[in-house]
């Protein structure tokens, strides 16, 4: 990606290149973001795991059933979980917790 008015080079995809224009726009876009904004939610999932703890024992526990099964873990699995453990509320998405905890 090369700044239009300058000719500078922004990114080069490590010498790549891009396939699309699309592509090199997003790729700029998400490597401009400041890094505490890429993990603020890795962060926050992290913390809130450590004061769930007997929650996220038994959610990995339900994963490995799971897989043993051969059935993903869903997020209508982690929901009912949520519930059972009394948590109506998260300050990040189910989607978030899975992929994070």
């Amino acid at each position: 990606m090369v700044a239009a008015s300058t000719g500078e080079i922004l990114d080069d995809a490590q010498g790549r290149g891009y396939k699309t224009a699309h592509d090199a726009y997003r790729a700029y876009t998400y490597k401009s973001l400041a890094p505490p904004k890429r993990h603020v939610v890795k962060r926050k999932v992290t913390t809130w795991c450590a004061e769930h703890e007997a929650l996220i024992a038994d959610a990995k526990n339900m994963a490995f059933h799971a897989a043993q099964d051969g059935e993903p873990l869903t997020t209508a699995d982690v929901e009912r979980l949520l519930f059972e453990h009394g948590v109506l509320e998260l300050p990040f998405t189910v989607r978030d917790l899975m992929r994070h905890w």
